[in-house]
């Protein structure tokens, strides 16, 4: 029909112009489906080379609930559960750290306080052994007692100051203990300053009840409560996975309508007529050939809350061991600290005689 000639067919060169707005809302149910409604509006201007103007309306609604996997409050509130588990995990650790802080910094004071005590005692035998020597000399020089008198003193004094030695050893490392606790950038870990134990301890005997005490730490350990929450959220992973086996089934239905028009509220306007619907519904259904990953990761959740039931009746058992051990401990602490008064007096007697 071209008679052999060569045409050369190019696009006509348009100008357009286009606006598109799409606004939606998607809300998710409890039971695990969604409902989702929209609007679309749509507008396409062409200036060149013949003016075309359409402009689009549109209206959707659309429901989706899983039947089977998926499907209920359970499945659907699962990683809210565990993830409020877990806050509620880390945040018992974290009072767990802040009260071993506490604690290790209270006992290096006791340390350090128990330290310094014992320096000095250790520097008032140095002082009294080194009078005592002076006094043995008077009395050898007077001829009042033997020379071997003085050797003996002599060797009381040299071990009274490997004691003191010892002691002011033991002062220096409590100190670095208790700055090591406080982590202050004023306390460095060697030279001043040296910090002072002002604080006094009360001694006063304890009538504990160990039964009490044992029911008490059983309900407010953190490590058992931790525990407690990990079995919860073992058994909310336990039936998230056990729904998870299940195979797919959905319940869809959508419906929409669609207008056009020469403006905006013209198009908008045509969709309260509902001319052109649009209806679907229908339910999906799909079953894998093999389920081994699923079946295998509720085998595993299996297994580790099993393995924590377990360890918690160990835990338990050593929580009440810890109590009690601690309460003959305390018990006997005080029993010495009776007899170490008793044991003052009577030294204290003995020296003066």
């Amino acid at each position: 029909a071209l008679s052999g000639q060569i045409v050369k067919l190019t696009e006509i060169e348009q100008r357009r112009e286009l606006i598109d707005m799409d606004i939606g809302l998607e809300v998710p149910l409890p039971t695990g489906g969604t409902i989702s409604a929209g609007g679309l509006l749509s507008q396409k201007d062409i200036k060149d080379p013949q003016r075309f103007d359409q402009v689009l309306a549109a209206t959707r609604f659309s429901f989706s609930q899983p039947l089977l996997r998926n499907a209920g409050p359970d499945a659907s509130f699962a990683a809210i559960r565990i993830a409020r588990v877990g806050q509620r995990v880390s945040q018992i650790r974290t009072n767990l750290a802040a009260l071993r802080v506490l604690a290790g910094a209270e006992k290096a004071y006791w340390r350090l306080y128990a330290v310094r005590r014992f320096l000095d005692v250790r520097a008032e035998q140095y002082r009294i052994a080194s009078e005592n020597l002076e006094m043995i000399r008077r009395r050898v020089e007077q001829g009042l007692s033997p020379r071997v008198e003085i050797t003996r003193s002599e060797l009381g004094v040299y071990e009274r100051l490997e004691a003191l030695i010892n002691a002011e050893t033991a002062w220096r490392l409590g100190q670095r203990d208790l700055k090591v606790h406080l982590n202050s950038s004023h306390l460095p870990l060697r030279g001043k300053p040296m910090i002072e134990t002002t604080a006094e301890p009360r001694l006063a005997g304890l009538d504990l009840d160990a039964e009490a005490l044992v029911q008490r730490a059983l309900k407010e350990r953190p490590e058992l409560i931790e525990l407690e929450l990990q079995i919860i959220r073992d058994g909310i992973e336990i039936g998230f996975r056990e729904n998870q086996i299940l195979p797919i089934a959905n319940l869809d239905f959508r419906y929409g309508t669609l207008e056009r028009g020469n403006s905006f509220g013209t198009a908008w306007d045509s969709l309260g007529n509902f001319n052109n619907p649009d209806l679907r519904a229908g339910i999906t259904f799909e079953m894998p050939l093999t389920n081994q990953r699923r079946r295998a990761q509720l085998d595993e959740a299996m297994l580790i809350r099993t393995q924590r039931l377990a360890s918690q009746q160990a835990r338990e058992l050593m929580v009440r061991k810890e109590v009690l051990d601690t309460i003959d401990v305390i018990e006997r602490n005080w029993q010495r600290v009776l007899a170490a008064r008793q044991n003052v007096i009577v030294a204290g007697v003995n020296y003066d005689a």
